[in-house]
């Protein structure tokens, strides 16, 4: 139970922390700083699929590339500016949620 409290503790502080990075980046550098940090954020989570799959954890990386592929989509949507691009990835990644969620206790067993 105090592994769940410490993760929702580091998850708690990380909002936090990227949010004042968000308003120091957008404050120093202007409204694209957002968009810029949101790219280098996805490029971090390449970096950890590629280590995840020379691992050889390859069921975690997929579920991992299936989650954060609807984020992709909506960080071009907003690179874009297009509204309609940004929903449907905002409503895609509830769906692959919702489905992963379902689907990884059944790989377990």
């Amino acid at each position: 139970m105090r592994d769940k409290q410490s993760i929702k503790g580091v998850g708690i502080i990380a909002v936090f922390l990227g949010l004042v990075l968000s308003k120091f980046l957008a404050s120093y550098l202007g409204g694209n700083a957002q968009l810029m940090a949101m790219s280098v954020c996805g490029l971090i989570t390449i970096l950890l699929i590629m280590i995840l799959v020379f691992q050889k954890h390859y069921l975690g990386s997929l579920f991992l590339f299936i989650i954060i592929a609807p984020i992709y989509l909506g960080i071009i949507g907003a690179y874009l500016d297009n509204l309609y691009i940004m929903g449907g990835s905002t409503v895609l990644f509830f769906v692959v949620l919702i489905a992963v969620i379902k689907l990884v206790p059944k790989l377990k067993k």
